[in-house]
């Protein structure tokens, strides 16, 4: 009635949108109907091989938008205050919703994206406007990557991976006015749902149709006409050839909520229309049946019982603890200790597996039980189990490209990824890492299993970083492509990837790794001192008759996997021993595996090679170290923490207060380099210097002898065995 006042009524918001049977079907249309072809780009096609790919990208639903260009290339350009549209006037900071281009349409609902406006850009000559800005997508698009809450979006920023400037300069897209149709309210923020959203929000909607009590009628006003409220951001980083091997997922920062709230100029939500405005319908106030118990500034509160800001720097820096979980024969607690943690435990299912770990760190306390028991064990007793950095090794073959037919254990391989979610919860580490299969992320039929992982990881309250890497940029003799992770708990900086340490010839970096170096020390080693090793008998080898290679300038010829992979000693005569596997998988020469070679070999193929995890490990250690002794911000895009810290004039080399940043290097590759494919297909190693090459030949009868006798030495010590040399008189 006119005049009348609004209404008091209390109604159900649905607080999911609807995932019904028929937008599950779009979804999959969607998924399926996308261009790309599945391809071998690297000819491995044995045990947990890793080449070939669909290529997929987790930005679902492509849409026509012009890449930013940088203002200097637009002489001819200038920007406006605003434009006048048929939907209002758009300002800068104004949020757009724009055509939907997805193809998805249930109920009547449209799932376009929107737009949050940086720029208003008129072209001189043909007067036409754009826009140019921030997409936002709703997460209903993206789902299970963030929960389908009515009204949620996510930033969606595409990068390229060796492009220096910032992520939110790259991330700018431009659009037409004509894509735009009509205007909506946005809200910024950096916390949960169940903080800020829908469900704790006060809202007004048409008396008529809050009265019918119809919730579906209700939950499509509010689709179409309530706030928006934008909380996450997910950038995906593309190579050189346009395609994207990794990305970015977190919350929105507080810095970036200030600036976007800054920016836009919206209206405050709308009330009810002033008395003599009413029509007939009148309004009714949805009054929120939900309280917010507790807000922390910018981030709820994750732990009570601990602020990194608390952290006091000890004069003499303690160690920080590590925690390797699906743990192996230990290739990652090795990387761990090469890094400077103090490894505390490591779990493990496989009890003769955890015999080799048990004996490869006496130190540690192994833990032979299922990864889904261990959340139970550990909860409640963290000062027990607390540690500042876990890894997450979970089984890969489920995941692998080469897994074409079902298998025993698919079930049992699959659901290990369901454990990291639930032990980051008990654990709350600062960081944490992991390591997977590339085809988790490259292999379509994958992506909902990739996006369930990186929706535990953010649920668990940790921002996620991931990179499809070949290992043997980190010098592993061996084209090994692994998809890894760096996880950060809200509140600390994501840590970058380490740098490449090996490259091409004229990169700066060190020579790649051949089978030759990585076999140099075990072959120095006379036969007749390796009869007590049951893992090296190459007399005993069953011969073969393959081509052989040169190991000086040659990776291996495949992947070491759970069987070897399809690999053969470079003299073409038989198949590599165990213990050589272990040697180019870059486990110590003293490193036990228990059981019989095949076991070893299995063990050695399903590790986290100890070369990699030692750098992957220390640059986190870096980064919380810089973190804590205040030099980085929370929210600090790092990518290279040397350059950050030389930026800021921070110097830590050989500093006596540090333990890990004492370590950190500038990148040695040169600033034009970009390193070959991850997905070439060659294995030859350029050669190294002829005078290098030829140094064992210049080598005269007794040097050679010498050498051979320190070699000798070198592994008896290693063996904690004692040897006697005599040398003759003549």
């Amino acid at each position: 009635m006119p005049g009348s006042v609004a209404s008091l009524v209390h109604v159900n918001i649905e607080e999911d949108e609807v995932a019904d049977a028929a937008f599950t079907r779009r979804l999959q249309e969607e998924y399926d109907n996308e261009g790309a072809s599945e391809s071998d780009l690297s000819g491995d096609s044995d045990g947990d091989g890793d080449g070939a790919f669909g290529h997929i990208d987790i930005d679902d639903f492509a849409v026509p938008a012009v890449p930013a260009e940088q203002p200097e290339l637009f002489p001819e350009r200038f920007e406006l205050d605003s434009v006048t549209l048929d939907c209002g006037d758009v300002k800068i900071g104004d949020v757009v919703e724009l055509k939907d281009t997805s193809s998805i349409s249930i109920m009547g609902r449209r799932y376009g994206d929107f737009l949050l406006v940086k720029h208003i850009v008129e072209d001189i000559g043909t007067v036409k406007v754009t826009l140019r800005g921030f997409r936002l997508r709703r997460c209903t698009n993206l789902a299970p990557l963030f929960d389908a809450k009515l009204n949620d979006l996510v930033m969606m920023l595409e990068v390229a991976r060796y492009d220096n400037r910032p992520h939110h300069v790259q991330g700018i897209t431009e659009v037409s006015t004509t894509e735009v149709i009509g205007k909506r309210i946005c809200k910024f923020t950096n916390l949960t749902y169940e903080l800020m959203g829908l469900k704790t929000s006060s809202i007004f909607i048409p008396g008529r149709i809050a009265r019918t009590g119809d919730s579906q009628a209700i939950s499509d006003f509010l689709f179409h006409n309530s706030p928006l409220y934008c909380r996450w951001v997910n950038i995906t980083i593309n190579e050189p050839n346009g395609k994207p091997y990794g990305g970015e997922v977190r919350r929105l920062y507080k810095r970036e909520k200030e600036e976007y709230e800054h920016m836009s100029k919206s209206a405050p939500v709308k009330g009810p229309p002033k008395d003599d405005q009413f029509d007939d319908e009148g309004w009714a106030f949805i009054e929120n049946p939900h309280k917010i118990l507790r807000r922390s500034g910018s981030v709820e509160s994750l732990d009570d019982d601990y602020d990194p800001r608390r952290r006091t720097i000890p004069s003499r820096p303690a160690k920080y603890k590590f925690a390797d979980i699906f743990c192996g024969a230990g290739g990652a607690s090795y990387g761990a200790v090469e890094a400077g943690l103090t490894v505390q435990y490591g779990v493990e299912i496989d009890k003769n597996v955890i015999e080799s770990y048990h004996y490869n760190h006496p130190n540690s306390k192994p833990l032979a039980m299922d990864a889904h028991n261990f959340p139970a064990k550990a909860s409640g007793n963290r000062k027990k189990y607390g540690v500042d950095q876990v890894h997450f090794s979970t089984t890969c073959k489920y995941f692998a490209h080469c897994h074409t037919r079902d298998g025993k254990d698919d079930q049992m391989n699959y659901e290990t990824i369901f454990t990291v979610g639930p032990i980051l919860k008990v654990l709350k580490p600062p960081y944490a890492t992991a390591e997977q299969a590339p085809g988790m992320s490259l292999l379509r039929k994958h992506r909902n299993s990739f996006r369930k992982f990186l929706n535990m990881i953010m649920d668990a309250g940790y921002n996620v970083r991931y990179q499809v890497i070949d290992l043997s940029s980190y010098g592993l003799p061996q084209r090994r492509r692994r998809l890894l992770f760096n996880m950060s708990k809200i509140g600390y900086p994501l840590a970058p990837f380490p740098n490449p340490t090996h490259g091409l010839r004229g990169s700066g970096l060190k020579r790649f790794v051949s089978v030759a170096d990585a076999l140099e020390k075990l072959e120095r080693v006379p036969a007749g001192h390796r009869h007590n090793d049951p893992l090296h008998q190459p007399e005993a080898m069953r011969w073969y008759d393959k081509t052989p290679y040169d190991p000086h300038t040659s990776f291996l010829k495949g992947l070491i996997t759970t069987s070897g992979g399809k690999n053969w000693h470079y003299t073409g005569k038989r198949k590599y021993t165990a213990r050589e596997y272990s040697f180019l998988q870059t486990f110590p020469i003293d490193a036990y595996f228990h059981g019989s070679p095949t076991s070893a070999i299995q063990a050695i193929g399903n590790a986290y090679p100890p070369i990699a995890a030692s750098q992957h490990m220390l640059t986190c250690a870096q980064t919380r170290e810089a973190f804590d002794h205040g030099y980085i911000g929370a929210e600090e895009e790092i990518r290279d923490l040397w350059e950050t810290l030389n930026t800021k004039g921070i110097n830590v080399t050989n500093a006596a207060q540090f333990r890990y940043l004492n370590r950190l290097e500038k990148n040695a590759a040169r600033s034009d380099y970009v390193p070959p494919s991850i997905w070439a297909r060659s294995t030859i190693i350029e050669p190294r210097a002829a005078a290098q090459n030829r140094r064992a030949e210049v080598l005269n009868s007794r040097l050679r002898r010498q050498r051979e006798v320190l070699a000798e030495a070198e592994f008896a010590e290693d063996k904690g065995e004692i040897i006697w040399v005599f040398e003759d008189d003549d």
